[in-house]
This record gives structure tokens, C-alpha cells and sequence, in this order.
């Protein structure tokens, strides 16, 4: 069986109090934040937050909904007030509110009746992530900031505002400027409902909301050769650089044909066939998302990787693993090791190599899964982690394989 491995960042997941099954301990992936729709050229795509005639719109989970126990909001757990203020906060990258389909991200966690921004927050890897793409200036976003539903409502209202305007003064000048709101949510919106300990740990929290985001499409020009660019080495023979002159180009040349395909992707069509056989059966509503996702494993392989050849049997070259990408080479962007084994496939099953450790370096996606040419992966697009919120942490979309695999077989064709 063809493997690839990475090394884990120091640095785990923190945990969502119970909310939904762990995450798999591996490198944080960090994809476009938040899903697009498509845009033709240059242009905005923006998201309603007003009915025409001003009034409120319920766009989250009812506070307070009807329950068995007729209890409005249930009494805190034993030991939940100690939870709250020493577990880390909580920082999620792929927010989805059903009811408006609008998309963002969430700072969970504060402690109970806190407006404290939580020391960890601020080496969290997404968050850093986050920053980073929002510095763009390319997207519009709100703050809004909730509670629980215990206490005093009028202090709650005030703590929610007081929470929108915590992360709001945390923000770089830079991402300040693309903030169009600071408030808190209608006291009757929360992120989920309030049974549970874990229920009120999420919404003890801050949202960012994705208002509108500027994307351009320019398409690519893709030539059908076996062009050579050496790439940096180290420890690699004369067979194997050239091997690498040919696979390296190769991998941004499947990359490209990839991005190429899934922006004229028709319903129905061989190749939507083919994205669903390895990013699965919401592939097609995911491509833009998929694409911002080669993107990055492109601009990976344009930042000058270095290729560091190493012999099967050796670390970490053993097990039947052809590719490895550790936590040094995903901060600082060198080495990637190229195991021998990997030299013993064609051209195009290398560059898939060279394109899967790209994915890991340019866009941090984790191993969830090594998938079959024949069959494809068996993960699905999305996976549904914590009650009403839409998380791609475990699913397709954060595979490297996924990326790699469906390129390469496209390119086959």
C-alpha cells in the first residue's frame, strides 16, 4: 500500500468540551477559512443580514427553545464554572449558520461572565491563520459577540457586546479595517442551544462573519509538456535530480489543469465524476473551496521547497512511506524528504507525491486518508462535528491525498 506521512505540529487541537468527536491528532489544516460562491471577473459577493423592511432575522439557534424539563435555561453542571475558566479558548475555523447559509468563525470558550480574551488564543494556529488571510483586505466581516443563557439579561446583553469589542481590539490595523459591525447578538440568538455544558461553552463566544469578499478568477495557461526545473536538493543523486527537473514542474502543471477544470466543471460531467470520487458527494458544491485549496499547495511549490532525498528503511523513509513533510518544513518551508521507493514510480505518480506534500506545506492539510486510484477516498466533503456548525477539519477537504490524487488522475486522462 502507497503511503505518505507528516510529523505533527507541537501544537494539538484544543478540545470542544464534549461538543462533537475529537479531532485526529495531526498538523492543523488550515484551507481557505470560509466557503465562497463563485464570482465572474472582479467582483462582490455580499450576504444579506436585513430583511427589506429592517426587523431582526432569527440567523441563529433559538436560546431558549421549548423543553421537556420546561426549564428556559437548565442549571450549570457540577464543576462547569471550573471547566470554564481554566480550559483554553477555543478558536473554529469553519462556522456555518444554517438559517442564512452565512459562513465565518468563531472564538469559543470565555469564562462565564468574562470579556477576557484567554492568554492561548494568541499561539492558536488558526487564529494565526486567520489573521494572516484577513490582513488581505479582500473580505467584509461583522463581530458579534454572545452568552450563555444564564444570568441577568440585561448584564448578558452588555457582556456580548463587551466580547464583540475584546476580539475587535485584538485585531491587527490591518484586519480593523475590514470590520463593518462591533455588537452584540440579539439576546434571543445563540450559537447552539443551552442543554449542555458543552452547548454553553460555544456560545460563550465571539463570531466573525463573513459580510462580502472581493475574488478574482484569471485562468491559467497550461502547456502539455514534460518541462525541466531542478529544484533545490540535498543528499539526492544525478538520477534523482533529474527525476525531481521533471516531477517538480510536473506537480504545478497537474495542479494547474486541476484548478483549470474545476472552474469549468459542468453538472453531470466526466470530471465533476471524478472531483466527487475523491473529495465526495458534496465535491461539487465545494469547488471553490477545493480550488483556494491548490491554490495554496501552488504557492507552496513557488516559495523555493527544498527536496531532501532520502534512502528507503531510513527514518523517516520506512513502512512504505515515499513523501514526508515535518513540523520544521511547515513553519519554515524546508525540507521536504523525498524517500527513495518514491523514484520507482513514473513521472506523473512523483509529481503526485511532490503535489501531496505541497498540499501539507501550503495549505496544512492533515493525512486523513491515502487514497486509491482505482476507487478514490472514502471521506465525504464536509463532516458535521458540533451541533449546527459545519466543520471541513475531517473531511475530504482536508486531505492531502484528496488534492493530490484527483489532479494526477485528471491529468492521466
Amino acid at each position: 500500500m502507497r503511503y505518505r506521512q507528516m510529523a505533527a505540529v507541537a501544537s494539538a487541537r484544543v478540545a470542544t468540551c464534549g461538543a462533537g468527536p475529537a479531532a485526529p491528532r495531526a498538523v492543523a489544516a488550515v484551507h481557505p477559512l470560509l466557503r465562497l460562491q463563485r464570482t465572474l471577473g472582479n467582483r462582490t459577493v455580499s450576504r444579506l443580514t436585513r430583511s427589506a423592511s429592517g426587523q431582526h432575522i432569527q440567523r441563529y439557534a433559538d436560546c431558549s427553545p421549548p423543553r421537556m424539563s420546561l426549564e428556559s435555561c437548565p442549571s450549570r453542571q457540577k464543576g462547569e464554572k471550573e471547566t470554564a475558566r481554566n480550559g483554553a479558548m477555543v478558536f473554529l475555523p469553519q462556522l456555518k449558520i444554517p438559517e442564512t447559509k452565512e459562513t465565518g468563525v468563531l472564538i469559543a470558550n470565555f469564562d462565564i461572565g468574562s470579556h477576557a480574551i484567554k492568554a492561548n488564543l494568541a499561539s492558536t494556529i488558526y487564529w494565526k491563520q486567520f489573521l494572516r488571510a484577513a490582513s488581505g483586505g479582500r473580505a467584509k466581516w461583522r463581530i458579534e459577540g454572545f452568552s450563555d443563557c444564564q444570568g441577568n439579561e440585561k448584564l448578558n446583553t452588555a457582556l456580548r457586546g463587551k466580547r464583540a469589542s475584546a476580539v475587535h481590539a485584538i485585531l491587527p490595523d490591518a484586519v480593523k479595517k475590514s470590520i463593518t459591525s462591533v455588537s452584540g447578538a440579539t439576546s434571543s440568538d445563540c450559537i447552539t442551544e443551552n442543554s449542555t455544558a458543552a452547548q454553553r461553552t460555544l456560545n460563550r463566544s465571539v463570531a466573525l462573519i463573513l459580510e462580502e469578499r472581493t475574488v478574482d478568477f484569471r485562468g491559467d495557461v497550461i502547456e502539455e509538456h514534460l518541462e525541466r526545473q531542478e529544484p533545490d536538493t540535498s543528499g539526492c543523486s544525478d538520477t534523482q535530480r533529474k527525476r525531481l527537473a521533471i516531477a517538480f514542474p510536473l506537480a504545478r502543471q497537474i495542479g494547474q489543469k486541476a484548478m483549470g477544470a474545476i472552474s469549468a466543471m459542468k453538472r453531470g460531467s466526466a470530471d465533476e465524476a471524478l472531483l466527487k470520487k475523491f473529495f465526495g458527494s458534496r465535491a461539487f458544491e465545494e469547488r471553490w473551496h477545493i480550488n483556494q485549496g491548490y491554490s495554496a499547495a501552488l504557492k507552496a511549490l513557488k516559495s523555493d521547497p527544498t527536496y531532501k532525498c532520502v534512502a528507503t528503511g531510513t527514518d523517516p523513509c520506512t513502512g512504505g512511506t515515499v513523501g514526508f513533510v515535518g513540523a520544521h518544513a511547515i513553519i519554515f518551508g524546508n525540507p521536504t524528504v523525498v524517500c527513495e521507493s518514491a523514484f520507482n514510480e513514473d513521472n506523473i505518480e512523483l509529481a503526485d507525491t511532490i503535489l501531496h506534500e505541497a498540499s501539507h506545506l501550503g495549505d496544512w492539510t492533515n493525512d486523513l486518508q491515502y487514497c486509491s486510484r482505482t476507487s478514490g477516498c472514502t471521506l465525504d466533503t464536509t463532516d458535521e462535528v458540533l451541533p449546527g456548525i459545519g466543520l471541513t477539519d475531517r473531511g475530504a477537504l482536508n486531505n492531502a491525498d484528496s488534492y493530490s490524487r484527483f489532479a494526477s488522475e485528471l491529468f492521466r486522462r
